[in-house]
């Protein structure tokens, strides 16, 4: 399997096929300006949750849902019954919003076999498959994994390299709120402006290829 997304039919497939599949449920709570509207009725079966803004994420961090550390995320995972060698479907009840997040977190750990599920829990629905109305108990299991650095840039990093025009700086957030013309929902981030060239918002992006 080499393709990052995979479809509704693919996850139901491999669920009868691989039980020990891991659906991890990471939608956010909070409502992002011009996101989809969330589907907040029942869960895939099987799922576990996986809340990056309040639980895998840095609690003493001034800013929302900074990355945990290595320990925290082992810990964390761990309780999830994810090892190095599972293989995990990341979704939201947005679509395809707030699970490549997810998917990205999970790869930094070094886990290679992690998937998004194209559409999410609408598009599960919509294939015509049931869904649950409690998330799932697992049973932990050990993890120890270090973080990949690829996967990070500073601040500092960030700014020389644009200060060096030597990388391509893409905002992804709306173009309204990368110009300030629509309030931040946070206040550590209220009038922030960014280094970036381009803006590549993603939900314009994902209706644009599908």
């Amino acid at each position: 399997m080499t393709n990052t997304l995979v479809s509704p039919q693919w996850l139901h497939s491999q669920l009868a096929a691989n039980p020990n599949t891991i659906v991890l449920d990471a939608s956010i709570e909070f409502q992002i300006p011009l996101e989809p509207q969330k589907d907040k009725s029942g869960v895939i079966p099987g799922a576990q949750r996986f809340d990056y803004d309040t639980v895998f994420c840095d609690p003493d961090a001034t800013l929302p849902h900074m990355m945990p550390s290595a320990e925290r995320f082992n810990a964390l995972a761990s309780e999830l019954g994810i090892q190095s060698s599972s293989t995990i479907v990341v979704y939201d009840n947005s679509g395809t919003f707030a699970s490549p997040r997810a998917w990205w977190m999970l790869k930094s750990l070094g886990i290679e076999k992690v998937y998004v599920l194209s559409g999410g829990l609408p598009a599960w629905k919509e294939s015509g498959y049931e869904v649950g109305s409690d998330y799932s108990t697992p049973q932990a299991a050990e993890l120890s994994q270090s973080l990949d650095s690829h996967y990070f840039l500073s601040a500092e990093q960030v700014l020389d390299h644009a200060q060096k025009r030597n990388a391509r700086i893409v905002d992804a957030r709306s173009l309204a709120r990368f110009k300030g013309e629509t309030p931040e929902l946070e206040k550590a981030c209220a009038a922030a402006t960014s280094r970036a060239q381009s803006v590549c918002h993603l939900p314009s992006l994902w209706k644009a290829v599908h």
